[in-house]
């Protein structure tokens, strides 16, 4: 099925009560300005065009997409300085946030900041000069 964007643009435009000249600056309006969801601008379209048809225009007309879960997720600044002393269970803890909110958030800090790795002491048993093991 084709879309007729000049009667998506009548329908929004006419619903909307906007002054656009063009299905670009209509879409702009009510998908940047106005914060609608493209769910919201296709039911404007009275079954027209879907919100996944409302998603491609928008991607073609070169408009920034949001994500379609809802509520985009803020974004995590963590300080470098708590980076290199804290671990990520204390970041997750010190943030309330995932670890993969962590690890996203620090990226830009690991070229710049080697964390110290060890080993843990119950995982290795010390080994003797002879190689047996010691308890």
């Amino acid at each position: 099925m084709t879309i007729s964007w000049n009667k998506v643009y009548e329908l929004c435009k006419h619903v909307a009560t906007l002054e656009c000249s063009s299905i670009e600056e209509l879409l702009r309006q009510l998908y940047v300005k106005q914060r609608m969801s493209t769910k919201q601008i296709a039911n404007l379209t009275k079954g027209e065009a879907s919100s996944t048809s409302i998603r491609w225009k928008l991607r073609k007309l070169r408009i920034p997409v949001r994500s379609r879960g809802g509520l985009n997720r803020p974004r995590v600044v963590i300080d470098i300085n708590d980076y290199a002393s804290m671990t990520y269970r204390e970041l997750m803890d010190k943030y309330k946030v995932s670890r993969s909110s962590v690890a996203r958030a620090t990226r830009p800090f690991r070229s710049k900041i080697k964390k110290k790795v060890g080993r843990p002491k119950e995982r290795f048993r010390a080994r003797a000069s002879d190689g047996s093991a010691q308890e």
